[in-house]
């Protein structure tokens, strides 16, 4: 019986030393450091857990003495960088020698797929696991981040943009390491998110692993200058200036792949700033700091209009005019009314001609006070069937909000009547009580906080739309970060991402979307939110806020299936009901995969 207890104390005493003895983790999104800045709380977060000790800088390429001697202005003991740029260097035992003394690595940015090729399998790789096995801190920026987890994504055949993987989860640079460091278990992360509108691809690994792998992993997408750092015990804590993305599979989450398309039902979200915590072990939020505030979002979508078509993209291209001529020829009336503004000819005159080429019959009206008190406009309104919006000037085509002007008040009638309206291209923000505008050239205005919430046409309460996600990449933290601003700032359910000339219908009559993609259109359904928070990080004394935002709990559906239905009832895909699929297919969740994706 003694010997029994002295064995089990034995255990128990060797099982809390590994517990104690694993590291701590600090995943960095990238972005430059500076002192008194925000990177000032994370890398001082390394110093510490790492007990002041010795910190190494690795990296494949030459450094400055800038982040040696950051990490000294926090206290660390001594502070260095090596450069280990081949294979042989990475085996060499005074590599190890050297790596090994230390308390803290901290992983530059880069190439990831040079430190997997150059470090893996090497005394190199030995020696940074042995420094987290003894309780040190393992940290890196961009490329040295996206190392950390139990899944890498390794960029070995190039990088991968989020439209791509969206369109294509397993295309060929969707290249994964399993092998390499090891020190987060069930976890990939990602940085740069939404300066690179990354939220879509990281989506997309998860579901490739999950197929591939037959792994449900967290995908941690971190925001550039921010961080999170995690201890032992799996408390993740996020530092800095945006926010960490946390986002796995839960019981309701399905995805289904029909005919090469991708299909994601539920996939749970959150969004983090600094202060909150997240426990990846349970995968659920640890700690709520004071500086979130309690929300309760309305189920009820209140709408005028009964029918609305999103088309993104402002140009008429091959797509677009499909879109268009199978929209207005599946309507019994073909009398359509254009509203555009002056400066927007070309394109507009471009649309009549193409609705001519069609037999569609078509007016225009350019908004202005003048047009808007118009007898004639006021006819071509009552007249109508069905209205496209098609402009560039958001500010003038919201005037049609204004029941004051006779031509207004006509417009929101009609729509309240069930005629059918068509968005094309940005305007499409318009049809929520509000959208967040920004000048076309400020690609800094949401990290500077120059965004701006101006007067939609309240067609349809409860939702917001952002086109154009993915098309250009120096708006991309603008358009990702504009949508969420608006969700928690006007208590919106729903926000809808759409991309390149992609269309996306909503039936408010009969509660559903379907969409003609060919990227995934993503929604977001906030009903499950109950916090919200922000970003209080100012890039200078004279900006704005950073205007990044927190939100729990929401519930993340695509697809570019065009033949599948969401149910805004029902919060789910109505395989039943859906036009155009098989029998077989609509009642089978496929969870064994074909790799049949053509390559991109």
């Amino acid at each position: 019986m003694i010997f029994t207890v002295f064995k089990t104390l034995i255990f128990f005493v060797i099982f809390s030393q590994i517990l104690v003895a694993q590291g701590y983790i600090c995943a960095i999104g990238g972005g430059s450091e500076d002192y008194n800045d925000w990177s000032d709380e994370p890398y001082s977060w390394i110093v510490t857990k790492s007990n002041f000790g010795k910190v190494i800088i690795l990296s494949a390429s030459e450094a400055t003495n800038w982040i040696p001697n950051y990490f000294i202005s926090f206290g660390a003991d001594t502070a260095y960088n090596l450069n280990i740029n081949t294979k042989s260097k990475a085996n060499q035992q005074s590599t190890f020698n050297d790596v090994v003394s230390a308390k803290a690595i901290f992983i530059k940015g880069g190439d990831q797929w040079d430190y997997v090729r150059l470090w893996k399998n090497t005394l190199l790789d030995s020696a940074i696991t042995t420094v987290f096995k003894n309780g040190g801190v393992i940290s890196g920026t961009s490329a040295g981040a996206a190392i950390l987890g139990e899944v890498d994504f390794s960029a070995k055949n190039g990088t991968v943009y989020s439209d791509e993987a969206l369109q294509n989860p397993f295309n060929d640079y969707m290249q994964f390491e399993t092998s390499f460091l090891n020190f987060a278990d069930d976890v990939i992360f990602d940085s740069h998110l939404t300066e690179r509108a990354r939220q879509g691809r990281l989506v997309a690994f998860l579901y490739n692993n999950y197929f591939n792998s037959n792994k449900n992993l967290v995908g941690i997408g971190i925001d550039d200058r921010t961080a999170v750092g995690i201890s032992p015990n799996g408390i993740a804590e996020v530092f800095g200036s945006g926010s960490v993305m946390f986002v796995h599979k839960v019981d309701n989450t399905k995805y289904y792949q029909f005919d090469s398309t991708l299909t994601i039902e539920n996939l749970l979200t959150d969004f983090l700033t600094k202060g909150w915590k997240y426990n990846i072990l349970d995968r659920k939020i640890e700690f709520i700091p004071t500086s979130a505030k309690e929300i309760t979002i309305s189920n009820e979508i209140e709408n005028i209009a009964k029918r609305v078509v999103l088309i993104s993209g402002n140009d008429l291209t091959k797509q677009t005019k499909n879109n268009i001529s199978n929209e207005l020829k599946s309507l019994s009336e073909k009398n359509v009314l254009i509203f555009s503004n002056n400066g927007f000819e070309e394109k507009h005159n471009k649309l009549i001609s193409f609705l001519d080429s069609c037999g569609i019959n078509s007016n225009i009206i350019n908004i202005s006070e003048e047009s808007l008190n118009s007898l004639d406009n006021l006819n071509f309104v009552n007249e109508a069937s069905n209205f496209i919006i098609y402009g560039d000037s958001l500010s003038l085509l919201s005037k049609l909000r204004n029941t004051e002007y006779s031509v207004s008040n006509a417009f929101q009638n009609s729509i309240s009547q069930n005629k059918y309206i068509m968005f094309i291209g940005d305007c499409g923000k318009l049809i929520s009580d509000y959208y967040v505008d920004y000048k076309i050239d400020d690609i800094y205005a949401s990290y500077y906080g120059r965004m701006n919430l101006k007067d939609g046409l309240n067609l349809v309460s409860n939702f917001t739309y952002q086109p154009s996600i993915f098309v250009n990449s120096d708006l991309h933290e603008n358009n990702m970060s504009s949508l969420f601003l608006n969700q928690k700032r006007n208590k919106k359910r729903y926000g809808l991402f759409l991309n390149g000339n992609d269309k996306v219908e909503i039936d408010f009559q009969n509660s559903t979307i379907i969409g003609n993609c060919k990227t995934p259109y993503i929604l977001v359904d906030a009903a499950y939110t109950t916090y919200v928070d922000s970003s209080t990080y100012k890039a200078s004394s004279n900006s704005g806020t950073r205007q990044i935002v927190a939100m729990n709990n929401l519930k993340i559906s695509l697809s570019n299936n065009n033949s599948l239905k969401y149910s805004l009832t029902n919060k789910n895909y109505d395989l039943i009901n859906s036009v155009n699929q098989n029998s077989e297919n609509i009642t089978k969740n496929i969870f064994t995969l074909e790799q049949n994706y053509p390559n991109p």
